[in-house]
């Protein structure tokens, strides 16, 4: 929450700089510009007037770069805890498969849409945004609709190479800026999800094992080989996964648990 604070800040400290130094006190046209220079979009109907107004821009632009570098790292963040969470999707399908009366494509799609429901219903969310944005361009500036989905996909992309005609209404300006200010978080969290997807696509079930399933890493299952004294690819028991379990909380040592192991086979 804290972030979503200081970026309302920022925003609203450019609009105002911008709005009574650049526009005469035009609030919607220094909200427009103030996301066009802090998002590094640069649409290039306006320019900056003055030199303090230059030097603001200078500063305002290199705050915005660290949000866009906070922005990044909350990316990757976000990738890798749903890599992190491949285990649990795994658990989902064999659950689906199990209980579900579906059979064929069609589990395959139910699966497909329980598993991954949250990567799609951004990606969904993104598709809806583009339609409004094109559609509202095309009826309000009265744009052809190749126009209106190229303003729309290269404002959320920050690409900035179709702005609003500069004699456009205000509330033409202040509705672009709104549009583009979500609209590219947006487009930036459904294009990963859509390179997330096609890359775990390429990952096949077989490759998890029982001791995936169980939470137990591959150096633990080479452990409970070397303690069973045989090659054995078959999954672990219920006892060795306890075992486990109390030497991952530390209440026993490694020595301890071959201790226990050695006992168990003279019994």
């Amino acid at each position: 929450i804290k972030y979503a604070i200081a970026w309302a800040l920022w925003v609203l400290m450019g609009t105002l700089v911008y709005a009574n130094i650049n526009f005469d006190g035009n609030y919607a046209l220094g909200f427009y510009y103030s996301i066009s220079i802090g998002y590094s979009i640069g649409w290039g109907v306006f320019r900056d007037k003055s030199t303090p107004c230059k030097v603001f821009s200078i500063i305002y632009i290199l705050i915005g770069a660290t949000f866009v570098t906070r922005w990044i790292s909350f990316l990757i963040e976000r990738s890798v805890s749903e890599s992190d969470s491949i285990r649990e999707k795994y658990r989902v399908r064999q659950h689906i498969r199990s209980t579900s009366k579906l059979t064929g494509i069609l589990l395959d799609i139910y699966i497909y849409l329980v598993v991954n429901y949250s990567r799609l219903f951004m990606i969904y969310v993104w598709c809806v945004y583009v339609f409004f944005g094109t559609t509202w361009s095309c009826a309000v500036i009265r744009w052809p609709f190749i126009d209106g989905l190229y303003y729309a996909v290269s404002s959320m992309s920050t690409a900035g190479a179709w702005g609003v005609p500069h004699d456009s209404p205000d509330y033409v300006f202040a509705v672009t800026g709104l549009f583009t200010a979500f609209g590219a978080p947006i487009m930036g969290i459904a294009l990963g999800d859509v390179a997330s997807l096609i890359l775990e696509s390429r990952l096949r079930e077989p490759e998890y094992s029982e001791n995936t399933v169980l939470d137990v890493s591959e150096n633990e299952a080479k452990l409970i080989k070397v303690l069973r004294k045989e090659d054995s690819s078959s999954g672990i028991t219920q006892n060795e996964y306890i075992l486990l379990c109390l030497l991952r909380e530390e209440r026993i040592s490694i020595d301890e648990m071959k201790s226990i192991c050695e006992e168990f086979a003279e019994l």
